[in-house]
Formats: C-alpha cells, sequence, structure tokens
C-alpha cells in the first residue's frame, strides 16, 4: 500500500520532532512522495486514503490513464490543438503553433506529462525570462502551456494539477503614446491620399488599421454613423470578422462631418471596387505591406514624436473622447474592446484627475463635438444632473414632531398606546377574551379603551392645527 519515514538524520527518528513522509504509487503507477504530516497515525490515515481511491479506479482506467500519461507533451499538444474550436484559424491558431513550435517544445516537448509538476512549470517561466522574452509573450506562452496541462489532468493524465499555485507573470502596460494635434495634421498632409485616409478614419472614428483599409461607403447608414463589419486581415490579406466579435456581428461609431467629406472626396477622385472599397492594392484588397511601405514612408519624411507609431492615431481617438467627458463606457464601445477593462488599463491615465495629459486640442481634427451625435455623445455634456435621490425615511422621520407640553406629550404616548393594542395586540388580547373568560380583564379593557380613544382624538386634533 504504501511506506512513510522521515528525512532527518536523526540518531532517535521515532522522537524527533521532524514530519514523515508517505510514500506510495498513485493509480498511473507513479512513485510519490508526500510531507509534512507530524505524526505516524497522520501519514498512516494519508496512505489509506490514497488506497481506499485506488480501488475505486477500474484498472481499464488507470492503464488508459498510465498510457496518456506516457505520451510527452509535445505528442499531446499536436491532439490537443485541432480540438479548440473556439480558435479563429487565420488569428488565435497562428499564434498558438508559434507559441508551441518556438518555446514550448522545444523546453519542454520531450517531457511526459506524467512528469510534469508546478516546479517544472516555474523553472520554464524563469528560462523564458532569462533568455529575454517579454512580459506579455510570456503571459500568452504561459495561458498556452496551462490549457494544454490542464486538460491532460482533467483526462487523468496526471495526479496532481501540474500549475497549481503558478502564478502568471505579471504584464504592466505601459503608457500609450499619443501624438499631438499639431503633428497629427502634418501627418495627413505628408501621408499620400491612401494613409491620410487611413488615419482620418482612425483619428476620428478610431478604428483599428485592419478596420480602416476596409472602408467603404456602403458602411455609412446615417450622416454621423459608420459601421465597422469587417476587417482586411494583417496575414490573410483578405476581409475577415472583426476582432473580439463573432461573423456577422458588427459596431457602429460616430462618424464626423469631415471624415464623410474626406470619404466621398476620395471616392469622386478614385472611385470604388464592386464591393465598395475605397483603398484597393493589386489583389483587389488594400493590404497591411501596402500600408507599412507607406508608414515607413510617412515617419522618414516626418520624425515621429515620442513612441508614435500608426496605431498612436486611434490612441488619439480615445484621449480626445474621453478629454471632452465621453463616458470610458462609450469610448470602449466605439473602439471595439473585449471589455470595459481593457480600455481602463489602457486609458486610465487620461481619467479625470490626470485629463491634463490628453492632447492639447479644442476640437477633434475631424470634426467638433457636434458631430459626435452617434451613442449620445453630441448630448452628452448637455444633459443636466441627474436629481438626486432622496433617501428614505419612515414616516416619523418625514414629518419633524412638533414641540409639545407635558399633557400633550401625554396623549401622544396613550394614542400610540391605543393604536398598537388596536392592531398588534388586539388577537392576543381578544384570543386570552375568548379562552380565559375572565370577566375582571374585560371591564379593565373597557375602562382602558375611554383614555386611550380620547387621546387618540386629542393627538389628531393637534396635529390638524400644528401644534
Amino acid at each position: 500500500m504504501g511506506t512513510f519515514f522521515k528525512t532527518c538524520d536523526c540518531s532517535k527518528p521515532t522522537r524527533c520532532p521532524h514530519p514523515y513522509t508517505p510514500r506510495y504509487r498513485d493509480a498511473l503507477g507513479t512513485q510519490r512522495e508526500e510531507g509534512d504530516y507530524p505524526t505516524q497515525d497522520d501519514a498512516i490515515e494519508r496512505l489509506n486514503a490514497i488506497y481506499s481511491e485506488k480501488r475505486k479506479i477500474a484498472p481499464s482506467v488507470a492503464e488508459a490513464r498510465r498510457e496518456l500519461g506516457g505520451k510527452t507533451v509535445k505528442e499531446y499538444a499536436e491532439s490537443w490543438l485541432p480540438r479548440q474550436r473556439k480558435m479563429t484559424d487565420y488569428s488565435t491558431a497562428e499564434h498558438v503553433s508559434s507559441y508551441l513550435n518556438v518555446h514550448i517544445n522545444p523546453a519542454m516537448g520531450s517531457r511526459k506529462l506524467n512528469t510534469v509538476t508546478p516546479s517544472v512549470v516555474e523553472q520554464f517561466l524563469d528560462d523564458l525570462a532569462a533568455n529575454g522574452v517579454g512580459t506579455g509573450h510570456q503571459v500568452n506562452i504561459f495561458r498556452t502551456l496551462k490549457s494544454i496541462l490542464r486538460d491532460a489532468y482533467a483526462k487523468g493524465a496526471m495526479a496532481s494539477d501540474p500549475v497549481k499555485g503558478v502564478h502568471t507573470p505579471e504584464y504592466v502596460r505601459a503608457k500609450v503614446a499619443i501624438p499631438t494635434l499639431d503633428y497629427v495634421k502634418k501627418a495627413l498632409a505628408v501621408a499620400d491620399e491612401d494613409l491620410a485616409l487611413e488615419i482620418s478614419l482612425m483619428v476620428g472614428c478610431g478604428l483599428r488599421n485592419g478596420e480602416a483599409r476596409a472602408v467603404s461607403l456602403n458602411n455609412i447608414v446615417a450622416d454621423d454613423v459608420y459601421r465597422v463589419h469587417e476587417q482586411i486581415h494583417s496575414n490573410l490579406h483578405r476581409p475577415a470578422k472583426l476582432k473580439h466579435r463573432k461573423p456577422g456581428e458588427f459596431r457602429e461609431v460616430p462618424l464626423p462631418r469631415t471624415v464623410r467629406e474626406a470619404m466621398e472626396r476620395f471616392e469622386e477622385k478614385h472611385g470604388a471596387t464592386k464591393e465598395g472599397y475605397l483603398l484597393r492594392g493589386p489583389s483587389g484588397y488594400y493590404t497591411e505591406p501596402m500600408e507599412r511601405r507607406r508608414v515607413r514612408s510617412l515617419f522618414e519624411n516626418l520624425p515621429a514624436e515620442e513612441g508614435v507609431g500608426m496605431y498612436s492615431f486611434r490612441h488619439y481617438f480615445a484621449s480626445n473622447a474621453l478629454g471632452k467627458g465621453i463616458p470610458i463606457t462609450d469610448v470602449a464601445e466605439c473602439m471595439g474592446h473585449k471589455s470595459i477593462e481593457e480600455t481602463y488599463r489602457t486609458y486610465r491615465h487620461l481619467m479625470p484627475g490626470s485629463i491634463t495629459k490628453a492632447p492639447e486640442s479644442s476640437t477633434p481634427v475631424c470634426g467638433k463635438p457636434s458631430d459626435y451625435s452617434a451613442a449620445t455623445m453630441s448630448t452628452l455634456n448637455e444633459m443636466p444632473e441627474p436629481p438626486q435621490p432622496s433617501p428614505t425615511l419612515s414616516p416619523l422621520q418625514r414629518r419633524p414632531w412638533p414641540s409639545a407640553s407635558a399633557p400633550a406629550r401625554f396623549h401622544r404616548i396613550f394614542a400610540v398606546l391605543a393604536v398598537w393594542l388596536a392592531g398588534t395586540g388586539k388577537d392576543r388580547y381578544y384570543s386570552r377574551l375568548e379562552h380565559v373568560m375572565d370577566a375582571r380583564f374585560s371591564v379593565l379593557l373597557a375602562l382602558l379603551f375611554v383614555p386611550l380613544s380620547v387621546s387618540l382624538w386629542i393627538y389628531a386634533r393637534d396635529e390638524g392645527k400644528g401644534k
């Protein structure tokens, strides 16, 4: 069944204070040890519990688990990846495959599943940090490895959770770089027409790069509303669903007048494809490599401000909206974030209290605040303050108790007694009259009702006079 022992070198181990360590074989046949049992009885009780648990597992199940636990991490990952139906083949699955091929398999691919322990995973994370892998990549790599190991543990490949107690690497997001209004205007003047239109959509509507590359006049559903329902994917170079959205889902963003007019001027000068796309390339779509070449040329002709990149033009939209008092919930919806936590983590330094760090601009580059009529943006600053809810008061608190003389207070006390006796106390006294039939009590009750009734009448009269 198993044994127990002490790891110390004491001459009299049965009398020393060191704990006992049980040794046993689990359902997969792997020898294991557990420590920190203060007495022999505790160690024996643990071994009995393990033995009882092993007896509940059928031999065929134990053999299947033993066979599964003998697989390597790489072999199991190859069967695990095709079963992840929620992953997008052209996006997330490519990243996961990269994590497996570049980081996980070289370090842990040959290790058997039943030998993976939390200490092994901790050492793997330490090696990632030592090799200079960024904290953000460490988080994604660990999530992938954790999903694989937890899936194997759920199927019985390990007897204990291999990632129990292992903490996710802490990723602290750096503050985003936001271009100034002056730099945005210069960029629109220096960039070529295709890139200028893309920058206008990112600055004025908060679109991502891929969403701006898929710009179309067909997506204008109102004079001041633009519907975003697809992107030109960076890897596929063709239309794909939105990030954090299911196929067919969309979001609507405010469309400033100047952005709409820029789209119309571009269509008059260059036309559009039969699908309605304004930006196009040799393959029919305006792809990420085409954008990259234009961005490189832009920053060569107009050196970027510190930390500013192409994606910073999208950050300008968020900073400008928050600076104009737009609620962060509306900003998160317009930008298409997965949750408001993402918006808060990225732009919390722009929230009220530190809003002075926002770009020094009085008017958005692509329109006035009044152009933001979608999502309640145009009337947000004009909305009156919501009425403050009045506190819940008891009937006695709603009306101050007027000052009264001693006789008046006496009558009010008797009035309260009358109400109580006629309400909550009547059932008890009437029941007593019915069962006990005490004549003396009946007379006393009748005599008591007379002064109580008079007091109630006096109290009502005083209240009517406002005393």
